[in-house]
């Protein structure tokens, strides 16, 4: 009975032990997950405020967001091929090629027609469906683009602010020297009118049903009187373009010179 007792003191002894030990475990993880909490808090907000649009941070540039929808009527020519650039290229600029193909497309159509550029980029047309079509499709409020060009600060691709503010400066930037060298007459162009992205390559897919596949427009191919011109073995035949480059495995941007467009 004695042992009993003795055995029975010594599990109060060792679980009074463990309650004490136990309760400055729960005290020091409390203690940590505050701290964790209070830590993460801060960060919070450190996140919050790099998140939220900080004019001050693009202050030299003009504030790119756009609120009405008159096809931005508002805004500068600089601004309008900013948005263009932004719209077209901003995930190549780094890839001169593509970028000087984009704004020799531009430039080349505003001389042909001797219009402004704003006028070149904004231009609409309609279908004979009677739907109104715009040549730069990154201007059309029904395209993906559309929401970014607005407001590329807020709208971007990239994940952070900086990172978005930094996109819209260099968009801005190369803007604004084009402009500079055209009037300047320091931009040689290559005559380019039209162009095109696609995954597929018109000197290989030359069939209805291969251009289809990979989105190649039909002005790629020798037409006349609204037909294809086919070669021996029915297959289309390709225009030759003034300029190909190279933007991802299996994918290709084609620039070309056409009369009429």
């Amino acid at each position: 009975m004695k042992k009993q007792l003795i055995r029975t003191a010594s599990r109060m002894a060792i679980s009074a032990i463990a309650l004490s030990i136990g309760a400055k475990s729960l005290n020091m993880g409390l203690e940590a997950a505050l701290m964790r909490l209070t830590d993460n808090s801060s960060r919070y907000e450190e996140v919050q405020k790099q998140k939220r649009p900080s004019p001050e941070r693009y202050a030299e540039y003009p504030n790119p967001v756009y609120a009405k929808d008159d096809n931005f009527a508002s805004d500068s020519e600089t601004m309008v091929l900013a948005r263009a650039i932004c719209g077209e290229g901003r995930g190549e600029l780094d890839n001169a090629g593509y970028i000087n193909g984009i704004l020799d497309s531009i430039f080349t159509r505003a001389k042909k027609r001797g219009v402004s550029i704003k006028d070149v980029l904004l231009e609409t047309r309609l279908n004979k469906n009677g739907r109104i079509v715009y040549h730069y499709t990154t201007f059309d409020p029904r395209d993906v683009n559309y929401r970014k060009i607005k407001d590329p600060i807020n709208n971007g691709d990239a994940e952070t602010l900086a990172e978005r503010i930094e996109i819209w400066k260099r968009c801005y930037d190369i803007a604004r020297k084009a402009i500079e060298d055209k009037n300047n007459g320091k931009l040689p162009l290559k005559e380019i009118t039209n162009y095109m992205v696609v995954r597929g390559n018109p000197f290989n897919h030359r069939t209805k049903r291969e251009a289809k596949k990979y989105g190649i427009p039909s002005w790629a191919y020798e037409m006349e009187n609204g037909r294809f011109i086919l070669d021996k073995s029915g297959k289309r035949i390709p225009r030759k373009p003034v300029d190909i480059v190279f933007i991802e495995k299996d994918k290709h941007a084609y620039f070309y010179n056409f009369r009429n467009f």
